[in-house]
């Protein structure tokens, strides 16, 4: 057997990555594949155990791994006699102190040719080498360790890296279990609800049925909400006459008045008009006059004051009718909404009670409206026969004047003027304002004066 490495080559080869300086191959995704993968490539590793000098160039960080009896048997020799062989013919051992470095064939570039494996091939020897080959493996380093161990490590590097994944994996995997539980739990709550939401609405369901299925009382319903309608309007209709009745009132109490202020005013100025001593009779008996008309009106004040309260009592009580009509409008409106809301829930035990206390607010506004009605009777009554302002006597008459008829009287006793007194004291000016006011001519009227003088 010859002594050069080329002797050793033979067509067993095993695969293993590139030496230091090439990319390793990509970690597995999971520890069963690269646990799986081990063991073969550990059984077709080379031993390091039996060396003396695996030792001292061996990293210390790795432990050398030894083959079992079956591979030392198969080879013939002790695993220290085994050097590996390169697949180029080294030109010379290397020398000892580069102890750590590759081999010349392992010094090529990591990147394999186009269309070759990654790998290279490292040979096993069919049989023993020779003495001479065994000497020199015994005196030169053996430097071939090194991509074992370099590789055990990248394996090594790739087992943790395997193991961290899976430990990932597996928390992963419990947080996804955890989760999972709980959406487990959610969709059993959320199911329960469900159910009961189900038995809820089942139940609603058939009560509104039975309540549909129930006889209603609504045609006497319905006429009971008529006749308080009809009630309602007449008491309204009164309620209207009364107030056009206390208009009427407060207008003739106006006009009174200003014909009040008017007689006022025309004696402040009969009383600061300068005349003669023989006009101051006729003063003193325009004054006596007026002092009885004054008692007159004082008397037909306290009628009228009187009137007036009654028609602000009748006024606070018609007040109280419409309040109290207001209330039976707004019972009848809640009436009508409980009677559509009758007819759609079938709630009639839960009105019965507020018919009841209807009914008797509209006999009681029955009564109201027709005691009301006795006493608007009763004041128009009052009203009509209220006496009327007593006529002057005859000799203060204006009718005992020549020339002067019934309406040429009242059209003086509008104008103010009542009696002969006050036709006797008017002045030139005035003269002249009456008659074109009562569309005569001055000198008839200043005849009737002259007449009334005398």
């Amino acid at each position: 057997m010859s002594d050069s490495p080329d002797d050793t080559k033979t067509d067993s080869e095993v695969r293993l990555p590139e030496a230091r300086g090439s990319t390793p191959p990509r970690a597995p995704s999971s520890s069963g594949t690269l646990r799986a993968a081990l063991p073969p490539l550990r059984s077709a590793l080379p031993p390091l155990a039996s060396s003396a000098r695996t030792g001292s160039s061996a990293s210390p960080s790795i432990a050398p791994t030894a083959l079992p009896s079956s591979a030392i048997a198969r080879t013939g020799t002790s695993p220290s006699a085994r050097p590996p062989q390169s697949l180029v013919r080294p030109t010379a051992p290397p020398p000892p102190k580069r102890s750590s470095s590759l081999p010349p064939a392992l010094a090529r570039a990591s990147t394999p040719p186009p269309g070759s494996s990654p790998d290279f091939l490292i040979p096993r020897p069919p049989s023993a080498p020779s003495i001479a080959t065994a000497a020199r493996a015994s005196t030169a380093p053996d430097v071939s360790l090194d991509p074992w161990r370099e590789r055990i490590a990248q394996l090594e590097i790739q087992l943790s890296a395997a193991r961290a994944a899976a430990s990932r994996a597996q928390q992963d995997a419990i947080a996804s279990r955890e989760r999972a539980d709980a959406l487990s739990a959610r969709l059993d709550r959320i199911e329960s609800e469900l159910g009961a939401e189900l038995e809820r609405a089942v139940s609603t369901a058939r009560d509104a049925m039975a309540r549909a299925e129930r006889p209603l009382p609504l045609e006497a319903l319905d006429a009971r909400t008529s006749e308080v309608e009809t009630l309602a309007h007449t008491a309204r209709a009164g309620v209207s006459a009364f107030r056009s009745e206390l208009a009427e009132n407060r207008r003739l109490d106006e006009a009174r008045a200003v014909r009040l202020a008017s007689i006022e005013d025309r004696v402040a100025r009969i009383e600061g008009d300068p005349r003669p001593d023989e006009l101051r009779l006729a003063i003193d008996r325009i004054e006596t006059r007026m002092l009885g008309i004054e008692r007159e009106q004082a008397a037909m004040r306290t009628r009228v004051d009187a009137l007036l309260d009654e028609v602000r009592s009748e006024r606070a009580r018609m007040s109280s009718a419409i309040e109290s009509a207001e209330k039976a409008f707004a019972r009848i409106e809640e009436l009508a909404e409980a009677q559509d809301e009758l007819r759609t829930a079938s709630s009639v035990d839960a009105l019965l009670p507020r018919m009841a206390d209807l009914e008797s607010l509209v006999i009681e506004n029955g009564r109201n409206d027709a005691r009301l009605e006795k006493e608007l009777e009763s004041l128009r009554a009052r009203l009509d026969a209220a006496p009327v302002p007593a006529a002057s006597p005859d000799a203060a008459s204006l009718r005992t004047i020549a020339g002067i008829g019934p309406k040429i009287e009242a059209k003086l006793h509008a104008l103010g003027i009542a009696h002969r007194a006050a036709l006797a004291a008017l002045d030139d000016d005035a003269i002249k304002r009456v008659a074109s006011e009562l569309a005569i001519k001055r000198e008839k009227l200043a005849a009737w004066r002259d007449a009334a003088r005398a």
